[in-house]
């Protein structure tokens, strides 16, 4: 009764110090990484006190694999609203590319469609990832600007790169992967 005892500790210890931490929690996906450790409170015990008691592995083999099809099978269901954000932001980026010209480009929240972008933190990030597949001089990014996140100063000064969290000089980012160039943000319209 000790040990269970503890998994339940532990499991309530965490789910307090997760929701306590952050009870606003608007995305979804964000929260259920934040379960992800509860599998190994869980898992531990019942790999070391349940799993020799139960002798053949043959059934628990077909439990295991059924187990990760379906996960394979959920973020397969997952994968068109992340598809939906990368397409947005490659035709967004490359008809800026056409009518400003220039690799960084900047707008607001209101401009962008949040339902597909669903945490607009990151999406400077990953449009600099995104387009710099192609290759590193392709890289291009793209800012959005939350109402409490005003950074019209940065926005002015040349050769930096602006994220959510942070802004630094371009020339710190990885040449091999990423060649921004000098220049201005420049303001986009959806």
């Amino acid at each position: 009764w000790g040990r269970l005892g503890w998994v339940w500790v532990s499991t309530l210890g965490y789910l307090l110090l997760v929701h306590y931490s952050s009870p606003n929690t608007t995305y979804r996906f964000y929260a259920e990484v934040t379960y992800l450790p509860l599998s190994i409170f869980v898992a531990t015990p019942f790999l070391f006190e349940i799993m020799p008691s139960i002798g053949k592995p043959q059934w628990w083999l077909i439990a295991l694999a059924l187990l990760m099809v379906d996960r394979v099978l959920v973020i397969r269901s997952n994968a068109p609203t992340f598809t939906q954000r990368l397409d947005w932001l490659e035709r967004r980026i490359g008809e800026a590319r056409q009518q400003e010209g220039g690799k960084r480009f900047y707008t607001n929240t209101y401009e962008a469609p949040m339902d597909t972008l669903i945490m607009p933190w990151g999406v400077a990030y990953e449009s600099l990832l995104l387009t710099a597949l192609e290759s590193p001089d392709s890289a291009a990014t793209l800012f959005i600007q939350e109402a409490h996140n005003k950074q019209e100063e940065a926005l002015r000064t040349p050769d930096l790169f602006i994220a959510a969290f942070d802004q630094l000089p371009a020339r710190q980012l990885p040449d091999r992967y990423f060649q921004l160039g000098s220049g201005l943000y420049r303001w986009i319209e959806e």
